[in-house]
């Protein structure tokens, strides 16, 4: 790294630690945003809707702290790119390493979400299953109820002959 005349880091300088850093925060928010699922799917299970969204609004809020460190590691990579020879070969397998970290938590989120969308959607299916049947029932009773117009009877009986 290069020393400015008083012998500090000039502040391109500063960018490969800096990238380290917020590399570092990335996996450790992609770790909260993991350890959500289990509360995600507790109320996926047991069919908990505020328990749900405020799960989701802890998960939105990890997920813009990751947008905005993700702007911040774009900028900083460009600067380190920029160093060219100033930084090293060690120095960029240990920022390839870190990526790949990244990537794998990311990988583990992405599997867990799906998962949990299969699970949300298994269970919109067994709800419209269930409003249907209420709906069935419902037209059923209908059948058997007073007819308009004043008439005291049923539209429908069972009689046996």
């Amino acid at each position: 790294m290069g020393l400015s005349m008083q012998g500090e880091l000039r502040p391109i300088d500063n960018a490969y630690p800096r990238l380290i850093e917020a590399l570092d925060a990335q996996v450790r928010l992609l770790h909260e945003l993991e350890s959500t699922r289990d509360s995600q799917r507790a109320a996926i299970d047991h069919d908990e809707p505020d328990t749900m969204l405020g799960v989701l609004d802890a998960r939105q809020k990890l997920v813009d702290a990751l947008t905005t460190l993700d702007r911040e590691i774009s900028a900083l990579r460009s600067q380190v790119e920029s160093q060219g020879t100033r930084i090293t070969a060690s120095q960029r397998d240990e920022l390839s390493r870190r990526a790949g970290v990244v990537a794998q938590a990311i990988q583990r989120v992405l599997v867990g979400d799906a998962q949990d969308g299969e699970a949300l959607e298994r269970r919109r299916v067994a709800l419209k299953g269930e409003i249907e049947g209420v709906h069935d029932s419902r037209r059923a009773m209908n059948a058997y109820r007073p007819g308009d117009a004043g008439d005291s009877g049923a539209r429908f009986q069972d009689r046996r002959a």
